[in-house]
């Protein structure tokens, strides 16, 4: 197995939700490797064994919890040559129309409204996390991508962030 991943929550405590799909795709092209969901691993930890054989290829992982308790996670420039373990922490998002003031008019600006906000120092890193997803996905040929990133997008809209402004 090139990579393990584990999913924790934002106390660093294993994440047993079984919602959360784990995807690993190649970095040129885009193209799915094998789609993983959040599953008990060994000992208490959560989360997939990304089960490819070892190549020279550069990939990404992203961790998607499709019913939007968590943010996403979008890590990209992985060696698929080299085994290892990925331990990712993903933070909560705070709910939709929970935002206060005036919505960022320029992406300079959002940084600004998320430090704004009444949301929890978690929260708000949930939201930093889902700006960061959605303009590393942006773009990319790969569907089941795109797929989250409209979802990701209409999340952001929610929390009265522009998601053409990412």
């Amino acid at each position: 197995m090139p990579c393990d991943v584990y999913l924790y929550d934002s106390s660093c405590t294993p994440l047993p939700d079984p919602a959360i799909q784990i995807y690993p795709a190649r970095s040129a092209g885009g193209r799915n490797l094998t789609r993983h969901v959040n599953n008990a691993q060994i000992g208490r930890k959560w989360g997939a064994q990304l089960g490819f054989s070892l190549q020279q290829i550069v990939y990404t992982v992203t961790a998607h919890d499709p019913n939007g308790t968590y943010a996403p996670v979008h890590l990209t420039n992985l060696n698929g040559g080299e085994p290892g373990t990925l331990d990712i922490v993903m933070f909560p998002q705070p709910r939709s129309g929970s935002q206060t003031g005036s919505p960022p008019q320029t992406a300079s600006l959002i940084a600004a409204y998320i430090a704004r906000q009444a949301w929890t120092a978690d929260q708000k890193t949930g939201v930093r996390h889902l700006v960061r997803a959605v303009g590393d996905v942006r773009g990319t040929p790969d569907p089941l991508l795109h797929d989250f990133l409209l979802l990701w997008e209409h999340w952001l809209f929610g929390l009265g962030i522009d998601p053409t402004l990412v």
